[in-house]
């Protein structure tokens, strides 16, 4: 297995993976249509988007084992003068997670906020109905600092717990 820099033509594989992982923890939350019947072709235009036009402070790993996507992470760099660097998503396989595979994901992206910005913090967001997701980051010295409402795609509003690590090496130690 093998992390890399994400490239444009991983963007479909990266949005079946986003609308694989959100079917599996989100069922229930999300509406059915949407997961079922939306969600695809949604995120498939996100992620082509986010390709061919990149933020200057976008960052995307994969994590692959030959051709096949186990995961991936997306971070914005500096995102936030409060909270840092923002991890935007970070998904993993169904039958990959329990493998460590997050959390390298995770260590990437702090080990690239540590080479661009230092000891910058960083943050993400787990819905509150993600309670496997707020184990995952809890595990991993994240702190919960309040929370936002996330205006989902499908049109339901849902709590948003905010995660931050302090600074970059509280993620990758």
């Amino acid at each position: 297995m093998q992390n890399r820099f994400a490239i444009a033509k991983d963007a479909d594989a990266i949005a079946r993976l986003h609308v694989q992982s959100w079917q599996q923890t989100y069922r229930g939350t999300l509406s059915d249509h949407y997961l079922d019947e939306l969600a695809l072709a949604e995120r498939r235009q996100i992620w082509r988007q986010r390709f061919s036009a990149p933020a200057a402070n976008q960052r995307v790993w994969v994590a692959c084992d030959g051709a096949q996507l186990l995961g991936f992470c997306c971070l914005y760099l500096a995102q936030d003068a409060q909270w840092g660097s923002y991890i935007d998503n970070l998904h993993v396989a169904a039958p990959a997670q329990g493998l460590g595979i997050g959390a390298r994901l995770m260590v990437t992206a702090a080990n690239c906020v540590q080479a661009e910005y230092g000891e910058q913090g960083l943050y993400l967001y787990c819905n509150q109905s993600n309670t496997s997701g707020q184990y995952f980051y809890q595990r991993r010295g994240g702190q919960v600092r309040g929370s936002e409402i996330w205006q989902a795609p499908d049109g339901s509003a849902i709590k948003a717990l905010r995660f931050v690590w302090a600074s970059a090496t509280e993620l990758i130690q």
